[in-house]
């Protein structure tokens, strides 16, 4: 099972930057890998809209959903450890 990871480096809401999105499927309309994109949201209630960036971080694959369970943490590390 293949996991497409994104993190958030700019937001609207400042506590969201940082964030890594963990995603079954690639975002069509975002970041590549190791560049920055624009993603676009709207509130579907509110129609309130707002735009934030993530870079993408590539993909990882799991063996099922309780390997992912248990190892995501130490992949995300991994992923964003310089």
């Amino acid at each position: 099972m293949r996991k497409y990871l994104y993190l958030v480096t700019e937001h609207p809401n400042e506590d969201r930057v940082g964030n890594i999105i963990v995603t079954d499927s690639p975002k069509m309309t975002s970041a590549e890998k190791n560049k920055e994109g624009v993603c676009q949201k709207r509130d579907l209630e509110t129609n309130e809209t707002w735009q934030f960036h993530e870079v993408g971080l590539g993909y990882h694959d799991f063996e099922d959903e309780a390997d992912y369970e248990e190892r995501i943490g130490d992949v995300l590390d991994e992923e964003v450890s310089v």
